[in-house]
């Protein structure tokens, strides 16, 4: 590094609260300031959704933080929104195929019902990952990378198992098996890049 210039590494992350982001900051331009005798401050390694932060302070963090923590929130509402649709679906659906007869035609839209909701909770995924920056796309692409090829691996090795006398497994578990996988290769990604 120059003589004279010191970089600040900083990573957003919304489980921080505002004013302990504030102290943290404060405390950390304070330290620059006092080295460096001088304002002019490289937060070269703070990426964020909206670009690079200049030397600006608190202020321009606490924005920052603000929109990510709206975009987060959003997606949160549309994803609960979604699944909370889902569930009440399931349970209405469900309830109507075990009273309808077997030979009425609306058993097999009806049980097709659920997956509507599930589009509106995918489509929310795929905005709020258009929202996130590098970083996080990254985490994302890893976590879904490692819950893809997890799940290939266990779902083609139990289908071989079951050729040799395991009990059939319905493939109604395969996606929550690749959720959890994803949940699992997110955490593993975000404690990679801390």
């Amino acid at each position: 590094m120059p003589k004279g210039e010191s970089y600040l590494y900083m990573t957003t992350d919304l489980d921080i609260m505002s004013d302990v982001l504030d102290i943290h900051v404060n405390y950390a331009l304070q330290y620059v300031h006092d080295s460096c005798h001088h304002r002019q401050v490289c937060l070269a390694a703070l990426k964020c959704p909206y670009g690079y932060l200049s030397a600006s302070g608190p202020g321009k963090m606490r924005q920052i933080m603000q929109k990510t923590a709206r975009w987060r929130m959003l997606y949160l509402k549309e994803f609960l929104l979604a699944m909370g649709a889902y569930t009440v679906v399931i349970i209405v659906s469900s309830i109507l195929i075990n009273i309808s007869p077997v030979s009425a035609w609306w058993r097999v839209p009806l049980a097709l019902t659920p997956i509507i909701p599930i589009v509106f909770a995918v489509i929310a995924y795929m905005r709020a990952v258009s929202r996130m920056d590098e970083l996080q796309r990254r985490i994302q692409f890893e976590a879904l990378a490692f819950g893809f090829g997890s799940s290939a691996l266990l779902t083609f090795s139990y289908g071989f198992l079951e050729n040799v006398g395991f009990p059939h497994v319905s493939l109604i578990f395969v996606f929550p098996l690749m959720i959890a996988l994803w949940g699992i290769g997110g955490a593993i990604a975000s404690w990679r890049y801390r």
